[in-house]
């Protein structure tokens, strides 16, 4: 039977990594909490996708050839294990939502899955020989698989579900990651100890990047400046810069690294260690490890959900653990309402971040009559004075702090004459010159009769 290279290497190198182990320390973090209990999977789970709405997850597991799905809000897994192909690896949502795909190992190849339910849609798609992993295109139009027999990428059009392109890379091509723009796609060659990056436009490797030993599943940040690879073998990330595609930094992180995970604010960048077993916490303003959480069994792969609170790790010891993540505040209220002197005033100040930021007024000051809870961040109150107040608000939460200047405006209601009175004048003067006509019309009809 043919195991994956990576698995062999990672076998290989399971004595001497537990030798380490025991005789190390792990610190844990103090911020970020490893959740419990854990998320059942099938066997060996390999791989985890979260889908673009963050409700749920795709976890394929390797040697039961199925997929299982769970809900990321209450970690509880929905439904049966879904059969897959033979050896389901890599899988990945169409950013659209509306589809999910997944690589058959041993089959050679892809299956299309309804992107709600995971169930599998339409027929298998042929690509090269023991595909690992799965890309797709910013707009979904595309997907891209990496053939570890083969040597090669395949570009497969989701529209018509056939293999347009196949593009030779490296040697044992195995984690492939895409740019937020959808320019270029980087493809982590395990053998070759490399990066092959592809110009998407032209289907060409355009850069080979000399990377560490046995590079596996990398990450490019959300803003698209860099790519982040782990090297298994050498216990190290490579950070490179993607405006030159050269390596920027080489971070020594946990013992056999084998994926990466940037937050989607920027702020972490997370490295799942296979025989750590632990996950490494980059600061990537500094490219150093920041602080490790310690796990149990063989981690595999790590995600994180699109608000960047919570990231799932899945496990070779049939589970997948969730750890609660702290991300600094961000305001999102739009501009201050105005308000009225004497009238019952209201507006939120909305923020994210876990845990949940409180608030208060950093500098300047509310009108007079005006509280702000800070708790919930709602202004309140009877304002009693007019005028314009500007003042700064500040969310804070353990992971850091925000600020947002506001303005609110307390304006005098518009004044003008009140009508009522003039109108019952106008009546009553009306009613005094009909019945003063009625009178002069009386005299001259006596007159007349006279």
């Amino acid at each position: 039977m043919k195991y994956p290279a990576a698995t062999l290497a990672r076998l290989g190198a399971f004595v001497f990594v537990i030798a380490v182990f025991l005789i190390g320390t792990v610190q844990s973090a103090k911020a970020d909490t490893v959740l419990t209990p854990d998320i059942p999977g099938g066997s060996v789970p390999s791989s985890i996708a979260i889908s673009p709405d963050g409700s749920r997850a795709f976890v394929s597991n390797f040697y039961d050839s199925t997929l299982t799905v769970f809900d990321t809000g209450t970690n509880s897994v929905i439904g049966l294990p879904i059969p897959m192909g033979s050896g389901p690896f890599g899988v990945s949502f169409a950013p659209n939502g509306a589809a999910a795909y997944v690589a058959n190992f041993w089959d050679g190849t892809v299956l299309e899955l309804d992107g709600v339910t995971g169930a599998v849609l339409g027929s298998p798609i042929t690509v090269g020989t023991y595909p690992y992993e799965v890309a797709v295109s910013p707009d979904s139009s595309t997907i891209y698989v990496s053939n570890s027999g083969s040597n090669t990428v395949s570009v497969i059009d989701a529209a018509t579900k056939t293999v347009i392109d196949t593009i030779a890379v490296g040697s044992d091509p195995y984690g492939l990651e895409i740019m937020p723009d959808g320019s270029k796609l980087y493809v982590s060659n395990l053998n070759a100890d490399s990066v092959s990056v592809i110009d998407t436009t032209l289907n060409t490797v355009i850069a080979t990047i000399a990377v560490g030993d046995k590079p596996e599943l990398g990450a490019v940040s959300p803003d698209g400046s860099r790519f982040y690879v782990p090297n298994d073998l050498s216990n190290t990330v490579s950070v490179i810069d993607t405006s030159t595609d050269t390596v920027l930094a080489t971070i020594p992180v946990g013992a056999n690294p084998v994926s990466v995970a940037v937050s989607p604010d920027s702020s972490k960048v997370y490295v799942a260690n296979m025989y750590g077993p632990s996950v490494s916490i980059i600061d990537p303003a500094t490219n150093t490890v920041s602080s490790t959480l310690a796990l149990t069994g063989y981690p595999t792969d790590v995600t994180f959900t699109p608000s960047g609170t919570r990231a799932f790790v899945t496990n070779w010891s049939e589970y997948i653990t969730p750890i609660d993540v702290e991300v600094a505040p961000k305001i999102t209220s739009g501009p201050a309402v105005s308000g009225t002197p004497g009238v019952a005033y209201s507006f939120q100040v909305f923020a994210t971040g876990n845990p949940a930021p409180t608030f208060s007024i950093d500098s300047g000051a509310l009108p007079p009559g005006l509280n702000l809870n800070p708790l919930t961040g709602h202004i309140s109150g009877n304002p009693s004075t007019s005028g314009t107040f500007n003042f700064s608000v500040k969310a804070t939460n353990s992971a850091g702090e925000t600020t947002q200047s506001q303005s609110i405006e307390i304006t005098l209601a518009a004044t003008g004459t009140n009508p009522a009175p003039y109108i019952v004048f106008g009546a009553i003067l009306v009613a005094l010159g009909v019945l003063l006509l009625r009178v002069k019309f009386a005299h001259i009809r006596r007159a007349q009769i006279r």
